[in-house]
């Protein structure tokens, strides 16, 4: 299952703004059940603003419960401003409870500047 909205005005044969939500969920066996969800927006030609956000849950065997969200948002090109988000939350045996925030920017070129923030409960 999927959406797809693009709007705006065409620059260069390209869409200049450009929203895509993609969603996709798998029930049954070997991943029991899993939901992904990624949303991408894009702003001007040749990826000048890029966001994407993936989000993955899932429930079943092995990881009983695993939730993972990772957010991307890139502005300019080459990555000179880069930044991501990992958020994973596990529940259930081994690791009982386990939640992870896993936060890196990134400013400038060759890591200038790069920022990481490991968060675990």
């Amino acid at each position: 299952m999927g959406a797809t909205e693009r709007y705006g005005t065409i620059v260069h044969g390209m869409v200049r703004h450009c929203r895509t939500w993609i969603r996709t969920e798998r029930y049954g066996t070997d991943d029991v059940s899993r939901r992904t969800w990624t949303r991408t927006e894009r702003y001007g030609t040749d990826d000048v603003s890029r966001r994407t956000w993936t989000r993955t849950e899932r429930y079943g065997t092995d990881d009983v419960s695993c939730r993972t969200w990772i957010r991307t948002e890139r502005y300019g090109t080459d990555d000179v401003s880069c930044r991501t988000w990992i958020r994973t939350e596990r529940y259930g045996t081994d690791d009982v409870s386990c939640r992870t925030w896993i936060r890196t920017e990134r400013y400038g070129t060759d890591d200038v500047s790069c920022r990481t923030w490991i968060r675990v409960e």
